[in-house]
């Protein structure tokens, strides 16, 4: 069967170009009976227009003998006589390719001419066709080479006849000046495309016309090559085509002038002429590769399906227990893999790492997705060098990560691996010619019999939830305390979800001061919720549980409607803040929220300040619409926390804020710490340039009351002034405060909690 495959192949390889060898030679056969033609066409042509030539010159020596101008003595009376000169001017009008006539006598002189009467003296013995004409008895014409004639910048060929007394003696000559042009014509009238040029040369290969002037070079080239077939040439006159003797030349036909001593020289065009030839030999070897390829196909055809089919099983296999992105395993195959591990888990020990990383989210949103993409690759690269051979590094999705730590000695083998993916995110990332720099939050649990795949992801995942509550780059194993306060949260969640639904949390009131007149500014209203069996619970351990279930929602509504109730019965110049949590940007229409609160409660909006940490401007498509709405409905924003985020003063530049708040932090070392004090005088400072107000947070002594008005701090709040209180109390501090200041001097209060705010 290979046998005849190969037989079949070659021979219709064989006979298709053998079937266009053929043609080939055809189409040149063909191509050279159409040139051989053309050129005895064109020379019997280019003939007859010198003989036409040489009629005239006949005419006019007859003519001359007689008038008994046939001697040297009667040629130079002749010069003189203006008939002559009229005689040469009708013979020349006569012969439309004919320039001129002129008249020489024995001595080189132009004695009469058709250009002018009288003639110039101009002496012509030097010419080439004076001396051969002169010395030559038996030459009878002499054909020159192009001339230039400097009256009227045309060139000329000149052919000339001997004049000879009745004795044979030499008397003169007579000269007509033939229009290069003519011939540069005649040949461009001939539209073959097979013609690549046509040119006119003597037979000692000066050329004296060419239809393409400006191919000189080649034919220089042609002329060199034919005056060594002079010889031949003039054995066999007639059309001649050579072969060879022109580099890159595939042909060109010579035909012999008849009565003069010169050739029209055709030179083929080889290109053209197998034009046609070449695209059918385009198309056969189409067709036989078509039929090479049409058999190899069908006798290979068998083994590439299948060999296409089982790379398809495999790519889609490999696709579903592989993460895209990473190339890492999916959960998929992940928890294929763990379930091995714990079918074994009697023999080989292992452990459970959940890795899942900080800051991620800010690099996604910040820097776009293609950032975040490439820096889970890289995340990828650097864990995959942290563990064994024997070790299982999987993507479960997101920025989460895990690892099956196989045969361990115990817990301190999974504390190395721990502590090594830390140290692998201790060197910022290089992410499009920037370094970024994230961590990670890890959480392990042991493998044991008594446990199957989803209790031992749910005891990690715990862990891990653990570790990232302790804040970040933190190391977490599973222990049972854990399950009790996995328990204690999700209690915790249903009870704050009852809690919101009946509206049993209130909102306290803390006072903000304008710090250079000692007047109450107004209040910021803070969310506080006493639970009937935890007592007080605090905003940041609530707020987070809000964010993760939804809550916040309906919570954060809840406060803005009860913020600007309570607020619209204080003096008309008092304002009231509200916090903005970043989950309610993404999950509410806090701008329609806050347009509904002010119109049911009848606050104006220029008393209505949203606080907002830098942690909402992260996602900034959306919280720059959020906040210039909030802005043209005429509510201000404030900036809280300033200092303790990201890229704090390009959130200066970039959204429209009223207030900057600098954190308590600042403010409670300022008295201590020169840095300190020195960022809070910058902000001040640059808040002003800004056109912007400062208000200092967490206020707690005197002296740190006495330094926030020397910096010209615009406004304070903090336990020195008051702490957080119920609303029924703020209308009796409101009017106690303007009757005056309720903090003497020297007073010093309890330090404040570090997280005594709600964030809605």
């Amino acid at each position: 069967m290979l046998a005849l495959t190969i037989f079949v192949v070659v021979g219709v390889n064989i006979g298709a170009f053998s079937v266009m060898a053929t043609q080939r030679h055809a189409t040149l056969v063909h191509s050279d009976r159409d040139i051989r033609n053309l050129a005895a066409l064109l020379s019997k042509q280019t003939d007859r227009s010198f003989q036409t030539v040489d009629i005239v010159h006949r005419n006019i020596i007859g003519r001359l003998a007689g008038f008994g101008l046939n001697d040297r003595f009667a040629l130079e009376i002749a010069g003189k006589e203006r008939f002559v000169h009229d005689m040469l001017v009708r013979d020349t009008a006569a012969v439309n390719f004919v320039t001129w006539i002129s008249l020489v006598d024995d001595k080189g002189r132009i004695v009469s001419t058709s250009r002018s009467f009288p003639a110039p003296k101009f002496d012509l013995s030097q010419r080439d066709y004076f001396k051969a004409l002169s010395k030559d008895d038996g030459l009878e014409t002499f054909v020159s080479e192009p001339i230039l004639n400097r009256d009227d910048d045309r060139s000329n060929i000149y052919v000339a006849r001997r004049i000879s007394d009745p004795q044979g003696h030499f008397v003169g000559i007579l000269i007509a000046g033939i229009d290069t042009g003519y011939f540069q014509k005649l040949y461009r009238d001939i539209d073959v495309e097979a013609v690549d040029n046509i040119l006119l040369m003597r037979d000692d290969g000066k050329i004296l016309s060419s239809r393409e002037p400006g191919d000189l070079g080649r034919i220089a080239d042609i002329a060199g090559a034919l005056r060594y077939r002079e010889s031949f040439i003039l054995r066999d006159p007639g059309t001649v085509r050579t072969y060879g003797e022109i580099e890159d030349d595939d042909g060109t036909v010579v035909a012999q002038l008849e009565a003069y001593p010169a050739m029209v020289v055709v030179r083929n065009n080889p290109s053209v002429v197998l034009e046609t030839w070449r695209g059918e030999l385009v198309l056969v070897v189409v067709m036989v590769l078509a039929v090479d390829l049409s058999v190899l196909v069908a006798v290979l055809l068998g083994l590439n399906l299948m060999r296409q089919e089982r790379k398809m099983r495999d790519a889609e296999r490999h696709s579903a227990r592989h993460d895209i992105l990473t190339g890492l395993p999916n959960r998929i195959h992940f928890q294929e893999t763990l379930d091995g591990a714990l079918a074994r888990v009697e023999t080989v020990r292992f452990g459970l790492v959940l890795i899942d990383l900080d800051n991620f989210k800010e690099v996604n949103d910040g820097q776009g997705h293609q950032a975040g993409d490439e820096l889970l690759k890289l995340v990828a690269a650097r864990l995959g060098a942290c563990i064994d051979a024997g070790d299982v590094l999987a993507r479960l999705g997101g920025d989460e990560f895990a690892i099956i730590k196989r045969d361990i000695a115990g817990r301190c083998d999974l504390e190395r691996l721990a502590e090594a993916a830390l140290a692998a995110f201790k060197a910022p990332f290089p992410i499009r010619d920037r370094q970024v720099s994230v961590g990670a939050s890890i959480g392990i649990a042991l493998g044991n019999t008594d446990k199957d795949a989803a209790l031992l992801f749910d005891h990690a995942d715990m862990a891990l939830y653990q570790a990232k509550a302790l804040g970040r780059g933190t190391i977490r194993f599973f222990s049972p305390e854990l399950q009790a306060e996995k328990v204690e949260r999700k209690t915790l969640a249903q009870d704050l979800d009852e809690a919101v639904r009946e509206e049993k949390l209130e909102l306290h009131f803390q006072p903000v001061v304008d710090l250079s007149t000692c007047r109450l500014a107004g209040y910021e209203a803070l969310l506080r919720w006493n639970d009937p069996v935890r007592g007080a619970v605090p905003p940041a351990t609530f707020i987070p549980i809000a964010e993760e279930t939804g809550a916040i929602g309906p919570l954060g509504r809840w406060v803005l409607r009860e913020a600007c109730r309570q607020a619209v019965a204080w003096p008309s110049h008092l304002t009231v803040a509200v916090n903005l949590s970043p989950a309610q940007i993404q999950l509410c229409d806090v701008a329609g929220e806050v347009e509904s609160a002010l119109a049911d409660s009848g606050l104006s909006p220029s008393r209505l300040e949203i606080e907002i940490t830098e942690t909402v401007l992260l996602d900034q498509p959306a919280a720059a619409k959020t906040l210039h709405r909030l802005v043209a409905l005429g509510v201000s924003i404030s900036l809280d926390d300033f200092g303790t985020g990201y890229s704090s003063l390009s959130y200066l530049r970039s959204f429209p804020f009223r207030r900057i708040k600098i954190d308590r932090s600042f403010v409670a070392e300022m008295i201590h710490n020169r840095e300190a004090a020195a960022i809070v005088q910058t902000v001040r400072d640059l808040a002003g340039r800004l056109g912007t107000v400062v208000t200092a947070e967490g206020i707690e002594t005197h002296a740190q009351l006495r330094m926030l008005q020397a910096m010209g701090c615009d406004a304070g709040q903090g336990y020195l002034i008051s702490r957080p209180m119920p609303a029924a109390e703020v209308a009796r501090f409101t009017e106690t405060f303007s009757a005056g200041s309720p903090f003497a001097p020297g007073q010093e209060v309890e330090a404040a909690p570090r997280s005594n705010r709600h964030v809605a």
